[in-house]
């Protein structure tokens, strides 16, 4: 059952990845929660975003989508990559099955998947490739359509949450060999993917200065009100540096 996966999964999360080990869990949620699926209705997105938004003022609803994306692909990242890395198992996180419960702020908390569905991930094939056809693009196209923001963007915001999350767990440590080795090719760190599962990933990040890794295209993020660029990780903080 997924409720027995999930939980073997939470006790893998590093400590240092804590803040988001509960994020994946199996049942319906509270009154809020709602199936992804919904936001493809322009006034359900609309009311999902409009407790985030809400902090910010009158801004460019791509920049605060972007930020918000952030929130959600570090709530999906955690638990899938340690069921990846630690399990070799792939979470049941059909994009059209999974269901999303946000906190007090609006910020993405919980994804939750049916209680009843089958051990074996629905809709979801092995691997990093798997999560990244079967979640990732529904998700980036569904931003995308509701708010023009390039996916792009999106795609540099996961590949950078996802490249930190596997490297907290030890990625490149090659602890399970094949399903780190595949992780690892998705995020563009070693040999090619296989198919186009993880091509948007792979070419989303590029070396920076220091030996680390730094998105290609900005996120957009400095340009909310009280919140700071990304630092090393921005091609425009890398470019200033140059300069």
């Amino acid at each position: 059952m997924p409720d027995v996966l999930i939980a073997e999964v939470a006790a893998r999360v590093p400590d240092s990845l804590g803040a988001y080990r509960g994020s994946v869990v199996a049942g319906s949620g509270g009154p809020g929660a709602r199936p992804l699926t919904a936001l493809q209705d322009p006034a359900v997105f609309d009311a999902t975003l409009a407790a985030f938004g809400a902090g910010f003022g009158a801004v460019d609803r791509r920049i605060l989508v972007s930020y918000w994306s952030q929130f959600y692909f570090a709530a999906l990242a955690t638990p899938a990559l340690t069921a990846l890395v630690c399990l070799g198992r792939a979470l049941p996180l059909a994009f059209e099955a999974t269901s999303l419960e946000l906190d007090d702020a609006g910020r993405p908390a919980r994804l939750l998947v049916a209680a009843n569905a089958a051990q074996a991930p629905c809709g979801v094939a092995p691997g990093l490739g798997g999560l990244v056809e079967a979640h990732l693009a529904p998700f980036v196209a569904l931003c995308h359509r509701q708010c023009g923001l390039a996916p792009r963007v999106l795609w540099g915001n996961a590949a950078v949450i996802l490249d930190h999350v596997a490297g907290e767990l030890g990625v490149e440590l090659g602890r399970n060999v094949s399903a780190c080795a595949e992780i690892a090719a998705c995020l563009g760190r070693g040999a090619p993917p296989c198919g186009s599962g993880g091509m948007p990933l792979a070419r989303a990040l590029c070396p920076g200065a220091g030996g680390c890794r730094r998105r290609r295209v900005c996120c957009l993020r400095s340009g909310l009100p009280g919140v700071p660029s990304c630092g090393a990780l921005c091609p425009r903080e890398c470019g200033a540096g140059a300069s």
